[in-house]
């Protein structure tokens, strides 16, 4: 599809339906480069993801306090590349 010839508001629209976070607040160039690709990256995916989406992988990689972490914590454990890593360690290995 091509998106240049919507207009701004029909982009927002689609971006909305696709789940695009923080769709309202980007530019009509950012929202056509957006909805052009075929696949979002990573990083979107991540911050739709809720507190306890984010216990259950934690879980799943051996993190046994996965209740003592807030959410910023997860991130930085989960996906280290995405997010800055903390200063200590914040999980408690099995």
């Amino acid at each position: 599809m091509d998106y240049s010839i919507l207009t701004f508001v029909e982009l927002k629209r689609h971006a909305k339906n696709k789940h695009i976070k923080k769709y309202y607040i980007k530019s009509k160039q950012e929202l056509i480069d957006l909805l052009s690709m075929k696949e979002l990256p990573q990083s979107f995916h991540i911050e739709k993801m809720t507190v306890k989406e984010l216990r259950v992988q934690a879980k799943e990689k051996g993190c046994r306090t996965v209740y003592a972490l807030n959410r910023k914590q997860l991130l930085a454990f989960l996906y280290p590349t995405e997010t800055p890593l903390p200063e200590e360690e914040p999980c408690k290995f099995v």
